[in-house]
């Protein structure tokens, strides 16, 4: 077997797994994604069972009064959420970049054949896939719609737990003044793990080390 050969049937080879291993990412994305929702909808089942609501229309003593009795498992529930979508989102993130990293080096692996291809007018592929991406292609990525399913109700996980927080910390406030400054301090948050989608996954160096 040539030099040649052998590089290719290697190469091949490594095509073939890479391609399995983004197959792979793929189906853990939409696994943790799962499970991310069913604990969401366990916890909010369970708090629904020990948060008892008076059945009278909602007015803000009841509000603030069921915020005040049921402070520690609501703290516990939201707060268990948000800080297990925040880590979710940062591995989500860095599950990306890998995402991207293969998909690119698979790209090169088919330049190498376009190259050393004797008969290369027979078919035709893509050159090269960039490794720099606008944040726009970025935004529009399906990938990015699942992570930021996650965001989103992290953010609304964070916003309760501030809520309550806030009605520990500033009893004599309104509720709505606990809702407007926890959901402003949630939208922030949430600005910044798309900046930090973004800026992970903007740049693409492929490293053999």
């Amino acid at each position: 077997m040539t030099k040649d050969n052998q590089v290719a049937s290697f190469l091949i080879e490594e095509l073939k797994q890479n391609w399995s291993y983004i197959r792979h990412i793929e189906e853990i994305r939409l696994k943790h994604a799962n499970i991310f929702l069913i604990i969401t909808g366990a916890v909010i089942s369970v708090l629904s069972f020990l948060v008892q609501i008076p059945d009278s229309t909602l007015g803000q003593k009841i509000l603030n009064d069921t915020v005040i009795n049921y402070r520690i498992p609501i703290m516990f529930g939201s707060g268990f959420l948000c800080l297990y979508g925040s880590f979710l989102c940062i591995f989500l993130s860095l599950q990306k970049r890998g995402y991207e990293h293969y998909r690119i080096v698979n790209a090169e692996i088919r330049n190498w054949f376009m190259t050393n291809c004797d008969e290369k007018d027979s078919f035709s592929f893509l050159k090269e896939i960039p490794t720099t991406r606008p944040a726009g292609k970025l935004l529009k990525s399906t990938f990015f719609f699942w992570y930021l399913l996650i965001a989103v109700v992290s953010m609304f996980a964070f916003s309760i737990f501030c809520i309550t927080i806030l009605s520990w910390l500033a009893p004599s406030w309104l509720f709505i003044h606990w809702v407007v400054i926890s959901f402003s301090i949630s939208i922030v948050i949430l600005i910044i793990e798309i900046g930090i989608f973004v800026k992970v996954n903007r740049n693409i160096k492929i490293s053999f080390e």
